[in-house]
């Protein structure tokens, strides 16, 4: 069965490349447009994949409220202008650094399929 990736981005242009990429690379996807709708869609995700500014909202205010209810579920954050405050915190936030927009697809797969793997869902 193939993980589920939640993609946020207000972008629609980015939301709908993203996600075509990763079902052409064998994930499942729910786009969200709104941190709104990305609450709704967390039950069926494996992992969240998050821009840092999504329109009025923040990526990283979204990732900190879940970690601070105890979902610990694994995440990655992308931005094209993150500060260094910002990819402090999202590195203490997922333990992975901001991929920068444009995005390297190949490393934000490569992220993405071992933050999906059995192994790291698991525990």
């Amino acid at each position: 069965m193939a993980a589920t990736i939640l993609v946020i981005d207000d972008d629609k242009h980015i939301l709908d490349v993203v996600s075509r990429f990763l079902l052409l690379n064998g994930f499942e996807v729910m786009a969200a447009h709104n941190t709104e709708f990305a609450w709704d869609a967390l039950e069926v995700c494996d992992v969240v994949l998050t821009d840092i500014q999504i329109g009025d909202e923040n990526g990283l205010v979204f990732l900190q409220n879940l970690r601070d209810m105890g979902n610990d579920i694994p995440a990655v954050v992308m931005s094209g202008n993150a500060t260094n405050e910002d990819q402090h915190l999202a590195q203490d936030l997922t333990g992975m650094p901001v991929f920068q927009k444009p995005l390297d697809f190949k490393a934000l797969i490569a992220a993405l399929g071992e933050l999906a793997s059995p192994k790291s869902l698991a525990g």
